[in-house]
């Protein structure tokens, strides 16, 4: 296998660009389904997928990272467990299938908020979801990225496609929406498990077993991450109705915008730290977290003056009531970015027992709080319960970090400085966004200042883009 450090960088750089890629179209493209649907329509779409993501963490409990260390485990025979990893994960999901689409079907149907009709459809996600995160992996740790790319970029825009054509020919808007975005990927998923049935060996149990053992521990903390992503969603649509999860869903997914770069730039620094830590070089760690938090901070501070024409974009007029839901989504989008940071140092020190248990905790105060305020203020509070959940995980990584003794490789005021600022200027654009004269006003002064920033530090910037990739030889 050609492991030389242009092959690695190529196939970084192209994960990077198709992941970007894929979401970009999501987002882009948001707009055109947000008016083609119905609210309530809309609402019961991102309802759907909720629960589809959660089943698709009990079904494939992030089973594609444990290819990490099969490959070494199995050597010459990593196909046979994968293909044997795949048939474990259909036997869950036909049992789940059997459970609720089959013997309960009208029960469940109306605890979770999803048409009859659609929950057979909700099936084939976790099936598809496995098979593709499997081959992904696989693909990721050879190295080889063509066929990754073509794959994931064409299923994106075939789904698109489809989507759009079943929204026109079927009656029912969501059912076209829904099958037109699955069923590109459930061909995939079926053209690539006939692709392992034919390159398999032997089915083995030690592989179920070798797999469960590394899988099953992280579940709680999978699920509990999933939990805090989708449960205000379930829970408006429960509580509020699907009309209601619609606004939200728009607030959500402008919101998250910003979530794209958290993960671009921790893809790039968690490496970079990792070496760092071994090497005890906390000096550079500390020197280098003041720039990057503030770039964060800085674009996180851009995207929250710029929310009402966000929210017309995405949304149009009958949406901009979600305007005031963001700057508190932003702000937990802020809080997951600034605990990664935290989370970074446990990973290196393999203190992963404690993360999983505060992660649980924070799960259960979102769940706690969206139960005792959703009904009781409306689907609204829902932005600040996952706010609240997000400042507490942050707190609770700090407080593992601080337990290690290696919270001091950063400067903690500096960093709950820029926690505090954030949220002092998040809260304010509430009151702002009205005066339109202001917000611009302050927005011409932000993008000087910006701007300013990024020529003046334009060469640091630039060496820091090509040395912290996170790719060394």
């Amino acid at each position: 296998m050609d492991t030389s450090k242009s092959v690695i960088v190529k196939s970084t750089v192209w994960y990077l660009f198709c992941s970007f890629l894929t979401q970009a179209i999501g987002f882009l493209t948001a707009p055109i389904f947000v008016r083609l649907l119905t609210k309530e329509e809309f609402g019961l779409y991102n309802n759907f997928f909720s629960w589809a993501s959660v089943l698709t963490v009990l079904v494939g409990m992030g089973i594609h990272a444990t290819l990490n260390r099969a490959r070494f485990d199995f050597e010459g025979q990593i196909e046979s467990y994968v293909f044997t990893i795949i048939l474990m994960c259909l036997s869950i999901d036909f049992i789940f299938y059997l459970l609720i689409a089959t013997f309960a079907r009208d029960f469940w149907s109306e605890v979770l908020s999803i048409n009859t009709e659609h929950l057979g459809i909700i099936f084939l996600i976790p099936l598809y979801s496995v098979i593709m995160n499997l081959f992904q992996g696989l693909q990721q740790i050879r190295y080889k990225y063509k066929l990754n790319v073509l794959i994931t970029s064409t299923t994106s825009v075939l789904s698109l496609f489809l989507s759009l054509v079943g929204i026109m020919i079927l009656e029912d808007n969501l059912t076209g929406r829904i099958i037109g975005q699955v069923l590109p990927f459930v061909l995939c998923g079926i053209v690539l498990f006939i692709y392992y049935l034919r390159e398999s060996g032997k089915v083995r149990l030690e592989y179920i077993k070798y797999g469960l053992s590394i899988a099953l521990p992280f579940i709680p903390h999978l699920l509990s991450i999933q939990i805090m992503g989708s449960i205000d969603k379930l829970m408006i649509t429960h509580y509020c109705g699907a009309e209601k999860n619609a606004l939200y869903s728009v607030a959500f997914n402008c919101a998250t915008i910003i979530s794209f770069l958290w993960i671009a730039m921790n893809n790039s620094y968690s490496p970079w730290l990792g070496e760092c830590l071994k090497n005890k070089k906390y000096e550079s760690i500390r020197a280098f977290h003041y720039k990057y938090i503030f770039i964060f901070m800085g674009l996180a501070c851009g995207l929250l003056l710029i929310v009402p024409e966000l929210v017309y974009f995405v949304g149009g007029k009958d949406y901009l009531q979600s305007t005031f839901m963001i700057p508190p989504l932003i702000l937990s989008v802020s809080f997951q970015f600034l605990y990664s940071m935290y989370v970074n140092i446990e990973q290196y020190e393999k203190k992963t027992k404690g993360m999983a248990i505060v992660t649980c905790i924070s799960a259960l105060v979102d769940v706690v709080l969206n139960y005792l305020l959703i009904p009781r203020f409306g689907y609204w509070i829902a932005a600040y319960t996952t706010m609240i959940s997000y400042i507490v995980l942050f707190i609770f990584h700090y407080l593992l970090v601080r337990k290690m003794k290696l919270h001091k490789v950063y400067h903690t005021a500096y960093v709950f400085g820029a926690m505090f600022f954030l949220m002092i200027f998040g809260l304010l654009m509430l009151f702002i966004y009205e005066i339109m004269w202001l917000r611009y006003l302050i927005l011409v002064i932000y993008m000087g200042m910006f701007t300013w920033y990024v020529i003046h530090n334009r060469k640091e910037i630039i060496l820091i883009l090509k040395s912290k990739t996170g790719i060394h030889t």
